[in-house]
């Protein structure tokens, strides 16, 4: 063929072709295109073939305006064509030819198609147990012509909706299949009219179209529905039908494409007491209609008075017409299957409520789940399937899951009867909620199982993989349901349009995650339950041998841990695969290599040793050391903080940890290796790994964390070499001093401790004074030791070295499993609670100085963990970590009243309280003590000034702590009373007096700011409560009446808090309100919900269509999304109360976890808010005793020193004492104010150390915080004893003064008695109601 156009016509053709391509065949382009042609072609090709339109077809340029032939026949067409008249070019047809002219658009192709898996019944296979019928489906490749189908498939349809419309009448179909000649149909042969032709006849009973004339049509009503188009009972889309039907087209389609139609009707209904007949054939493709037959008689008279209403079609098919080949004269054998097949369809979607007969024999199903067992055939009849589970949601909804044997969705599903072969919107429903059950399930609860089959980083199980695991059969009915094309394959309905619920319950979701063989090991922990939602639910076929779950879950965990294994041996070869070429290991930065590492000349023991430092200034230390060691056998590696926890972690992250993948390539670690013998660790580039970590407890984690790592994938190298048992360990460690002690002398005395628990034990065995002649040097990291001290260590390297030793797997790899794990939280709470002791130190032997990794986990590590703790958990007292205690102590020494750079605030609090972690994490503290936004603090203690971050990222947006500004809040100190310092119990650290140990604040802050943290076996979260109820409940409790409860609250937050007495946990929920029929606005969210964080929700929400679209108009401080919503979808989350569930507005906080630490530092879970007020209420009450003690002696000591004063300036003007003449001494002074009775400073000093809190110190040797504690005369010698007299300027001894003196002792004295008067309980009153103003 070839193609004639003129050449000023192709840029015109190809904006045809871009714009048509779909409907363009590449073959009608020619044999020998030009370059122009070619180009079309090219255009043509990318066509797919289902999409291209069939030749000599006309295609028109929206450019040119003019219609141009593209044609498959010789050059000669188109010399024809140019003779045609315009009437013959431009034509119209009618409805019916342009049905027979293009059939594809109306029943679908025409042409056989190629082969594609199908079900089909055979009868010549003899049916299971699952089944009492004789028949079973098979799947084989089939090609068939789907027009022929459609239009038995609509007669048989509307036989079915027949049930659908009258379902008190309508109890029976009868069908009839001929083919065509001699086919064996004997027992039915009267029934066809001629056994040569091809013949179909189907037959319901029932309420039948009523035998009338339409008084508009002027014709009766079944001539009207089937034998003019465009007619039917569908076109009132508001009301709410369950058929199929919608276009007017239906059996007329059966109509057109027959040699023969015949319809008979029977109807009883229509006029009262008659009983009417009606018959009307039409023949030659509905062209030639004949009259109506139609006969009346009394109702009495009519014989079968029990099936008078009917409706049967019979019809010849025109084969010719349908296959496109006039040789057809029989139904071809794969149509005639697939016909089959259709009627046992309606007879199991029918749920036996109908009687189906298929050439006439009745077809058994006695529902749904009997029709499915047809298809769950084994290919072996000795295999038994895993079992199908069904479950009946309501009247229109009957749902069958199993597991699919084609490793990819098998579904088998119905939309009113109608086979949707290609799915749709309601399976893809049923199988996402299914997936994505059974992926969530995988992933949570079967964390713990899959990690003992696992030896890499866990699964994570998708809804997708879970789905292509799925055997699903929906029988579904569906309101005004849409389809993809008038094939009717595939459902396009929006669910929120399908008119009926379609959650499936947790009780048959449940049954899902069953495992097929209950005793399986794997799942033998597992809860199954039953809620007892759902109509029905059963297991369909099931033995004595099995009655467990589909097997879905097995089964997709069996594929995921094929691919998971597969993909975890390539990447781990990225990670540790081959021998590092030196190109390799010259491009790590940062990597000091020994100079003989990976060198065959070291010999068999490879004595070359990696250094793994932490940080770079650790790495200047080690680098320093090597000047005495030698970088021959010694190479230094830094570490950039803590190292992987290489067992909570996926192989993903693994292969992205560059330090990892750097320790690999460094030492020559391949992941299929043991090494545990001497041979294989030839291999490795350094034969010994030594860790020079800081001696803190962070040192001591990271020092855990590389032997985790070796434990977990080399487990042989913290052993010795089964061949070598007596070998240099593998791992070692490099300790160097924590602390430095040096005397205050000449000769520069000085000691090192290893460990906080050394420099305790020596602070111990000093006092005070003898503490004092030495100065303490707290050695933070490895960059505070010199070049100089580096070089001394190395120097006494055998001194400062500590090889691991192995003792056993009991008492070393089981305890570092223990240390590691992730879900072995509770062993190590067990362990943290049985084993450490502040004070323990590890082990060291005494020939070798060696280090079990046992004792290293129990003595040195467990101190991390225990820190850990510390700085996770709060204090119950003051609800403080300390790290907020530091900065609030650095406040109120600095006084802190004007503002101050968050940075140097920061630097402030390091430098006074002894802080040895980053500064940035100080940083982070104070920003967090000054938010003031909703779900930050109830009581913000600092102010903040500037920007500290919002609502809008929960605080993460806040500026840098260069730029913003914060002092103490006027709130601070009404909590926290200054007369309370002198009273806490402070630490001491490097010689210097540094935060409490705890503060008590007037009310329980813990509950007012509430607190969340995550420590090494434990973890808290303390929802918030109102300041106001804690404060009535403190009150409550003093004055001795019934408590009040306290109640959760959030500070500017206006949505709804309740509490679940049940669990006593709370659930807060947002606000949503309608604006419109199709609209919402949101106003709040939840406590814990912040809002760009919600905002990726709705952007979620949107994609899966759930919302139309949604606005933004909120503020730093409020919220505000306007979202559109389907009004049918609104109307309906309004009606059932779901529109708080249904946009994620509901939260809740639990109370369950509620840990903080007691003033004797353990760790306590408090079941409920007044718990803890309890836990704090005796502390402060004891406080306001030593307050009130500490007062008492302090007016006493005022009241004595003032007298005294008094007394002393009343005889120095009388010249009772000469100070003026200079003829006494001071010996003869003191002695005659002694005879005087004057008191001594020491006397002084004794009435206002005359309290509890002074007593308590004296005996426990406790740190004082009152500066003024300390004698402002020096009483240790006793010439001093009366400098305070002395010592007072000579304008003070005036009248004056002695009067003012003697008015200060009287009101001193009468505030006394106040004191004495006043209780404990008072003082707090007092406090309270200072504070209570400000709550409001």
């Amino acid at each position: 063929m070839s193609l004639h156009l003129s050449k000023s016509l192709w840029s015109g053709i190809r904006d045809i072709l871009r714009a048509h391509r779909h409907r363009l065949a590449p073959s009608c382009l020619g044999c020998r295109p030009k370059m122009e042609e070619r180009q079309v072609l090219a255009l043509s090709n990318t066509i797919p073939h289902q999409d291209r339109r069939p030749h000599n077809d006309w295609i028109q340029s929206p450019l040119l305006h003019t219609k141009y032939y593209f044609s498959s026949e010789p050059s000669q067409n188109y010399a024809e064509q140019k003779t045609k008249s315009l009437e013959d070019t431009y034509s119209r047809k009618t409805p019916l030819e342009h049905i027979l002219l293009r059939p594809a658009m109306y029943v679908g192709p025409t042409e056989r198609l190629p082969p594609v898996p199908s079900w089909v019944l055979r009868s010549d296979v003899s049916g299971t147990a699952q089944t009492q019928s004789p028949w079973t489906m098979q799947r084989q490749e089939l090609s068939y012509v789907p027009a022929l189908i459609k239009i038995f498939d609509e007669i048989l349809v509307n036989a079915s909706d027949n049930r659908l419309r009258h379902p008190g009448s309508c109890n029976r179909i009868d069908v009839i299949i001929h083919r065509g000649g001699k086919s064996g149909m004997r027992k039915i042969s009267a029934s066809i009219p001629d056994p040569s032709q091809p013949y179909i006849s189907i037959c319901n009973n029932g309420k039948s179209i009523p035998i009338q004339i339409h008084k508009k049509e002027h014709i009766y009503i079944p001539e009207l529905l089937f034998g003019h188009l465009l007619t039917g009972s569908n076109f009132d889309d508001d009301e709410k039908r369950l058929t199929g039907g919608r276009h007017g087209y239906g059996a007329k389609l059966t109509n057109v494409f027959s040699k023969k139609f015949t319809l008979e009707i029977g109807d009883a209904h229509s006029t009262k007491g008659k009983y009417k007949t009606y018959k009307q054939i039409w023949e030659d493709n509905m062209s030639v209609c004949h009259d109506a037959e139609v006969n009346t008689i009394d109702k009495d008279s009519a014989m079968n008075s029990d099936d008078l209403d009917y409706t049967k079609i019979s019809f010849v098919p025109d084969l010719a017409k349908l296959t496109g080949n006039p040789k057809v004269t029989k139904i071809p054998e794969e149509e005639y299957y697939l016909m089959k097949r259709r009627v046992v369809d309606i007879a199991g979607c029918a749920g036996g409520k109908m009687t189906v007969t298929l050439n006439g024999e009745v077809i058994s199903l006695s529902g749904f789940n009997d029709y499915v067992n047809l298809f769950r055939q084994p290919l072996d009849p000795s295999t038994q399937l895993p079992p199908t589970l069904y479950h009946k949601l309501n009247s229109r909804w009957e749902v069958i899951v199993g597991l699919s044997e084609q490793k990819s969705l098998e579904s088998i599903s119905f939309v009113n009867g109608m086979n949707t072969s290609r799915g749709g919107s309601h399976v893809d429903v049923i199988a996402r909620q299914i997936s994505q059950y059974i992926a969530d399930y995988i992933n949570t609860k079967m964390a713990k199982q899959l990690d003992r089959l696992q030896t890499q980083a866990p699964i994570n199980i998708t809804s997708r993989m879970v789905r292509r695991h799925l055997f699903l059969c929906v029988n579904s009915l569906i309101e005004n349901p849409s389809f993809d094309s008038q094939m009717k394959e595939c459902l396009t309905s929006n669910p929120e349009n399908f008119g009926s619920h379609f959650e499936l319950p947790s009780s048959f979701l449940r049954k899902l995650v069953r495992p097929v063989i209950e005793s399986e090991g794997l799942f033998e922990d597992i809860d199954d339950s039953n809620d007892g939602e759902g109509l029905q639910l059963d297991v369909v076929h099931d033995n004595k041998s099995n009655k467990g779950g589909p097997g879905i879950v097995e089964e997709v965990i069996r594929m995921a841990m094929g691919a998971h294994q597969f993909n975890i041996s390539r990447l781990m070869k990225e990670i540790g695969g081959g021998k590092p070429t030196k190109r390799q290991v010259l491009s790590i930065p940062k990597l000091e290599d020994a100079n003989l590492a990976g060198s065959t000349s070291v010999g068999s023991d490879n004595p070359c040793t990696l250094i793994l430092t932490e940080g770079d200034s650790a790495k200047a230390l080690a680098v320093a050391g090597l000047e005495v060691v030698g970088r021959d056998h010694y190479g230094v590696f830094p570490l950039r903080g803590k190292f992987l926890n290489v067992r909570s972690v996926t192989v993903k992250q693994l292969t992205n940890n560059a330090e990892l993948k750097a320790l690999c390539t460094i030492l020559g670690l391949q992941f299929e290796k043991t090494y545990a013998t001497t041979e294989e660790r030839q291999e490795l580039r350094y034969g010994h790994v030594m860790l020079m970590t800081d001696q803190d407890a962070d040192g001591s984690h990271i020092k855990g964390l590389i032997m985790n790592m070796f434990r977990y994938y080399w487990p042989a190298l913290l052993k010795p070499p089964v061949d070598e048992p007596e070998g240099r360990p593998f791992l070692s460690m490099f300790i160097t001093p924590l602390l430095k002690a040096t005397k205050k002398s000449k000769k520069r005395e000085s000691i090192s401790f290893f460990s906080m628990s050394e420099y305790h034990a020596w602070r111990e065995s000093l006092n005070d004074d003898e503490v004092r002649k030495w100065n303490i040097k707290y050695y933070k990291g490895l960059g505070t030791s010199t070049p100089a001290e580096a070089k001394d260590y190395f120097l006494s390297f055998v001194k400062h070295y500590r090889p691991f030793r192995w003792h056993s797997e009991k008492n070393d790899g089981q305890i570092l499993d223990m240390a590691f794990e992730k879900d072995r939280a509770d062993d190590r709470k067990d362990w943290i609670l049985n084993i450490y002791d502040e004070k323990s130190t590890v082990s060291v032997d005494d020939n070798d100085y060696s280090v079990t990794y046992g004792d290293f986990v129990n003595n040195e590590l467990i101190h991390f963990s225990n820190a850990n703790n510390i700085r996770a958990l709060p204090s119950v007292i003051d609800g403080l970590k300390p790290s907020q205690r530091k900065v609030l102590y650095a406040c109120f020494k600095r006084n802190l009243k004007d503002e101050i750079k968050v940075a140097q605030l920061a630097g402030y609090c390091a430098e006074h309280t002894a802080y040895h972690h980053g500064e940035a994490s100080l940083h982070a503290t104070i920003i967090g003590m000054a938010q003031d936004f909703c779900g930050s603090n109830n009581i913000n203690l600092l102010t903040p000034s500037g920007q500290f971050g919002t609502r809008l990222e929960g605080g993460k947006d806040s500026a840098s702590p260069r730029y913003i500004f914060t002092y103490l809040s006027p709130l601070a100190r009404l909590l926290f009373p200054v007369e309370d310092d002198v009273l806490l119990n402070y630490k001491e650290e490097e010689g210097q007096m540094i935060e409490p140990e705890y503060y008590c604040p007037v009310i329980p802050l813990l509950l007012v700011n509430g607190c969340q943290g995550i420590g090494t076996g434990w973890s808290t979260f303390i929802p918030q409560h109102n300041p106001a109820d804690v404060l009535n409940y403190v009150r409550s409790r003093l004055d001795g009446i019934e408590t009040p409860q306290i109640q959760p609250y959030c500070r500017g937050f206006v949505g709804k808090i309740d509490v679940d007495w049940n669990n006593g946990n709370y659930n807060t929920e947002g606000n949503i309100t309608l604006t419109g029929k199709s609209s919402v606005r949101i106003s709040e969210l939840p406590v814990g919900v912040w809002t760009n964080q919600y905002k990726q929700s709705l952007i979620g929400m949107l994609k899966k269509g759930e919302i139309q679209s949604f606005s933004q108009d909120h503020t730093t401080t409020k919220v505000c999304f306007d979202v559109k919503v389907n009004t049918a979808k609104l109307n309906r989350l309004v009606k059932n109360n779901m529109l708080h569930k249904q946009f994620k507005l509901r939260n809740t906080l639990s109370t369950r976890n509620m840990h903080a630490f007691t003033p004797s530092m353990s760790i306590v879970r408090y079941t409920t808010p007044e718990d803890i007020a309890d836990a704090h209420f005796p502390v402060r009450l004891a406080l306001y005793e030593d307050r009130k003690s500490v007062l008492q002696s302090n007016m006493e000591y005022s009241a004595a020193l003032m007298k005294n004063k008094a007394g002393f300036i009343q005889a120095v003007s009388e010249n009772r004492v000469d100070l003026l003449h200079g003829r006494k001494s001071r010996d003869a002074t003191i002695s005659l104010l002694e005879e005087m009775g004057f008191s001594k400073q020491s006397d002084l000093d004794a009435i206002k150390m005359n309290n509890a809190v002074a007593k308590r110190r004296a005996t426990d040797g406790a740190v004082t915080g009152d500066d003024s504690a300390a004698d402002e005369y020096d009483t240790s010698d006793s010439s001093k004893e009366y400098d305070y007299l002395l010592s007072l300027p000579l304008s003070s001894l005036t009248s004056e003064r002695i009067e003012a003196l003697n008015d200060e002792t009287s009101r001193t004295e009468a505030r006394l008695n106040v004191i004495r008067n006043t209780t404990a309980a008072d003082l707090w009153r007092y406090d309270l109601d200072k504070l209570e103003p400000h709550l409001k």
